[in-house]
């Protein structure tokens, strides 16, 4: 495996990764992206009785938002790798990247 220095705190990170998302609620949250955090087994649970798992913001409008609220949640000023976890077929993937 080949293995890359992410940012200036020296991290050592695989080259090549994958990224999943579970698609049911049954199998719990995997990581503390903003979809992930506490509390959201319960919301996503919710989310799924009354018909709306598959709500998704990645317009350019809400990128902002949610990268502050990455920020905040990890405490640090500045993020090293930001990713979409997927993404709303309803808006181009480049206006997203480009807000990003």
């Amino acid at each position: 495996m080949k293995y890359r220095t992410l940012g200036a705190g020296g991290l050592r990170v695989s080259a090549i990764g994958l990224g999943c998302m579970s698609m049911s609620v049954a199998h719990g949250v995997a990581d503390e992206a903003e979809s992930g955090g506490p509390g959201d087994e319960v919301r996503l649970r919710h989310d799924a009785d009354s018909g709306r798992v598959n709500d998704v913001d990645t317009s350019p409008e809400y990128v902002p938002v949610s990268r502050d609220a990455s920020l905040c949640r990890l405490g640090v000023d500045h993020i090293d790798l930001y990713y979409v976890h997927r993404r709303d077929p309803e808006v181009p993937i480049e206006d997203t990247v480009g807000a990003m």
